[in-house]
């Protein structure tokens, strides 16, 4: 490339000298060869200042701004070979049934002139809309992007964001569910400190309280794991009812993953137990039941 453009420099010296003519003394000559070199400066300063912006263009288009990956990448789909040859062959099938409709148009005063002639028509515009769809899909790509990517580009200018979960009756939205939720939004893979989740009960009711103060206790655990093994999904019931084993290359994660597991049964149970206490009790008996589980570290 730089060979080129010094080249290309080189040419346009001499044209520049054959339309300017040769100079008739020795004073202009040198004033008109200092202006030529200082012009071949410029030129391959150009150059080179293209050469390094293309470079810099394909060095984002690959690893992104800064050096980083790519947010998406982009691939051409397969089959196009194929599906050019179908469109070509269809269209030649087209082409013909367009020269047979007008070879054969029947003369006038015969039946089924004009029924021939809407026939066309109608014909055309299929053959209207059939270009229209084959021409947009004559060179398909597909995008594919790389969410877990976002976090670590952008990771310092991103905004802080507060989450609201809002539950009013706890016997239509079960407090399991709810907790659930909350979880997952707590795992989202987004900088904690710049994440707030926020529970908002309209109806006040005691068991989606006390089952939050369960959840408060299973984050701990689960929070790390899930940002640790980028397990998905990451809701808890979600995750552990559609995986039945631990799908990862780390030998620990067997081991956490079976510990979790329990932990989030006895999460369940507790969260159960505290909606059968609270449902069935008053609010004198509220007391008796807080001392209860105070006392009762196995449950």
């Amino acid at each position: 490339m730089i060979r080129r453009s010094f080249a290309c420099a080189i040419v346009r010296k001499i044209h520049a000298d054959m339309f300017l003519g040769a100079p008739k003394d020795e004073d202009n000559a040198n004033e008109r060869r200092l202006e030529m070199e200082l012009y071949l400066i410029d030129v391959l300063e150009m150059k080179m200042m293209v050469i390094a912006y293309r470079a810099e263009v394909v060095d984002v288009w690959k690893m992104g701004r800064d050096g980083q990956l790519p947010l998406f990448e982009t691939k051409a789909a397969k089959g196009r070979i194929l599906f050019g040859l179908y469109a070509v062959s269809t269209f030649v099938g087209i082409c013909l049934i367009c020269v047979y409709r007008l070879t054969h148009l029947p003369e006038e005063g015969k039946v089924g002139r004009w029924a021939w002639i809407g026939l066309f028509l109608s014909e055309l515009g299929y053959i209207l809309y059939w270009f229209i769809t084959v021409t947009v899909r004559l060179k398909p790509i597909y995008r594919y992007t790389f969410k877990d990517r976002l976090t670590q580009r952008y990771e310092k200018v991103l905004p802080g964001i507060d989450i609201f979960v809002c539950t009013a009756n706890p016997i239509i939205e079960p407090p399991t569910m709810v907790i659930n939720t909350v979880l997952s939004v707590m795992a989202y893979d987004y900088p904690p400190e710049k994440l707030s989740v926020y529970l908002s009960d309209d109806g006040g009711s005691c068991l989606t309280f006390y089952a939050l103060l369960e959840a408060s206790q299973f984050s701990k655990v689960w929070l790390p794991f899930c940002k640790k093994f980028k397990v998905e999904p990451r809701c808890p019931e979600a995750y552990f009812s559609s995986t039945s084993e631990p799908h990862h290359d780390d030998p620990s994660m067997a081991e956490e993953w079976s510990s979790i597991k329990v932990k989030f049964a006895y999460f369940i149970s507790m969260s159960f137990f505290t909606s059968v206490c609270c449902s069935s009790c008053n609010n004198g008996k509220m007391d008796d039941i807080l001392f209860f589980f105070k006392q009762s570290p196995e449950l």
